[in-house]
């Protein structure tokens, strides 16, 4: 929602929202910072976590698109 209400500050033209989403690039999350391709997907770090013995142990830390 405030990608949305970001892009409408910034061009109030309903026609051009998405171009206006696009343009920016890197928004605030609630979590973290994320940014949008061109394609429109977030493109966001996650961190793949297991429990091993009582104990987080991270297994994966990467950046990818979020489809």
């Amino acid at each position: 929602m405030m990608v949305i209400a970001d892009a409408l500050k910034r061009d109030d033209n309903i026609s051009n929202l998405k171009k206006t989403i696009l343009e920016k690039r890197e928004y605030k999350g609630i979590h973290a910072n994320f940014k949008i391709n061109e394609y429109g997907d977030a493109i966001t770090k996650f961190h793949l976590i297991s429990i091993r013995e009582g104990k987080f142990v991270g297994i994966a830390n990467k950046e990818e698109a979020v489809k």
